[in-house]
């Protein structure tokens, strides 16, 4: 008789240019040979997320995050080109995504995924899954304001997924999986003491401001991840959400070595 192995949903947080560490967990699952059955990502979860799911190539993502092609997504993420609602309009973005996933469509992936995004007028958090654009889908999750512009799907408007749900976890559970494994880059709370400390008031304006959002950003998360079986805490708090995109190298490896630790007690869960 053959034994039915439990079914894994994998759940990547949101955290801008910290999420590149998902590419290393993802890495480490793959070479230990560790199925992943169902992704939900949030934010840049969600585009990490969705590339893995039309690939299943951790190298491929790599490519994407530091090799030939990281300093356009860099300048992507940066061009502050305008829009309504945001300092950047997305549409390049957006144009990166398509080109990058060539037009997929969810039920075209290789792995089923769920997309978070959050409807700015009933401030709930809706799912992208089984059909549509997942270039679209990954556009609204990563609106995060006031960077992005809000994104418009079917005469609904959507922002980050991160503000109502950073970590999908009970997403890939109901999706169907026995063991969800969790990744969480908001779990160390790092503030820059240096900038916090100077005496200019609009800098220690922006330094009080931004010191609340990732304590709610933190809050959140704790939150979602009670729903994991598995819960990675990836040590990531001292990079800049939205300024580290060109240290993709550096978290990919932190994703790698956190993963190698914590390998042992995710095949044991496994059964």
């Amino acid at each position: 008789m053959k034994i039915k192995r439990k079914k894994i949903g994998l759940a990547l947080g949101g955290g801008g240019s910290k999420g590149f560490a998902h590419i290393g967990v993802i890495k480490v699952l793959k070479k230990n040979n560790i199925p992943i059955d169902f992704i939900t990502g949030t934010s840049i979860g969600a585009l990490v997320g969705g590339f893995y799911a039309a690939s299943e190539d951790p190298e491929y993502l790599e490519s994407v995050a530091s090799g030939s092609s990281s300093g356009k997504f860099i300048s992507l993420m940066t061009e502050f080109t305008g829009g309504r609602g945001g300092i950047v309009g997305g549409e390049k973005v957006l144009n990166f995504l398509s080109e990058g996933l060539d037009g997929i469509d969810f039920k075209d992936l290789k792995i089923p995924l769920a997309v978070t995004a959050t409807e700015l007028n009933s401030g709930e958090t809706e799912y992208f899954e089984k059909s549509g654009d997942v270039a679209q889908a990954i556009r609204a999750s990563i609106s995060y304001p006031p960077i992005f512009s809000p994104y418009k799907i079917k005469n609904k408007l959507y922002v980050d997924g991160g503000l109502s749900c950073q970590v999908p976890a009970q997403k890939a559970r109901l999706m169907g999986a026995d063991l969800v494994i969790a990744v969480n880059l908001e779990d160390e709370y790092v503030l820059n003491k240096k900038v916090f400390e100077k005496e200019s008031i609009m800098t220690s304006t922006y330094s009080v401001f931004n010191a609340s959002i990732k304590i709610l950003v933190k809050k959140v998360a704790e939150y979602d991840i009670k729903e994991a079986d598995i819960a990675l805490n990836l040590p990531v708090g001292r990079f800049k959400t939205w300024s580290d995109f060109g240290r993709a190298k550096d978290l990919i490896k932190i994703g790698e070595e956190f993963t190698k630790k914590n390998i042992k007690n995710i095949k044991k869960a496994l059964l």
